[in-house]
Formats: C-alpha cells, structure tokens, sequence
C-alpha cells in the first residue's frame, strides 16, 4: 500500500519544463511515475519505472506527492482513502492496492475511472 502526500507524483509535469529546453505547455498533462532521486532547487532527478533517468524543473505551482509503504493498520476511520481494482469477468471490482491520501486531498478527484498503468 502506499501513503500519498501532497499530490500525485504523476501530476509533476503540470507546469514543468524538461531539462532539454522543451517546454511544456500549461494545458498539456505529463504523468512520470517514478522515484526522486535529487532534488537540486527547483530541479528534480527522478528515476523512472523503466530505469531512465529523466531531469526535470519544476515551475512554482507545481505539486509533488511522494509514497510510503504503509500497511493494513494505517486505515483508520476518517482517512481519505483510494483504492486501484481491476474489473472481475462478473462486473465486479477486485482490489489491488490503496492509498492513504493526506488530509488537505480529502473530496479531491473522487468517484470511479479507469486505471492507468
């Protein structure tokens, strides 16, 4: 399970530009989704699921979210919470994982989508 705070990790790229000089419009969404290695001012080394090494600046407003292993235990009531599930053949949903937001996200992005991998 994972403890999410702040934001999500993959909404770095709102408002960022990468390290070669592209920029990146604030309308276009990058997800990245992997480990912060360095943090330099405003310049992120973050290692991705695939093991590139990809350098990024972020602008002012931009949020970041970090996780941490968490276990069953750290669900308590009054916590905001998701849960990632994968569609069953029969239409129901089977858990995969879940992640305990911090406070300030509570009523953020609710409801139902479809995962992105």
């Amino acid at each position: 399970m994972c403890r999410t705070i702040g934001g999500w990790l993959g909404a770095l790229g709102l408002g960022l530009m990468l390290m070669t000089g592209t920029a990146v419009l604030a309308q276009d969404t990058v997800r990245i989704r992997g480990t912060i290695e360095k943090v330099a001012g405003d310049v992120y080394s973050v290692r991705t699921r695939d093991d590139k090494l990809v350098m990024l600046k972020l602008a002012p407003s931009a949020g970041v979210a970090a996780s941490v292993k968490s276990s069953l235990s750290d669900i308590r009531p009054g916590l905001y919470i998701g849960i990632a599930a994968l569609a069953q053949a029969d239409g129901s949903l089977r858990a995969l994982e879940a992640h305990i937001f911090d406070e300030t996200m509570g009523g953020t992005a609710e409801g139902h989508r479809a995962r992105r991998c």
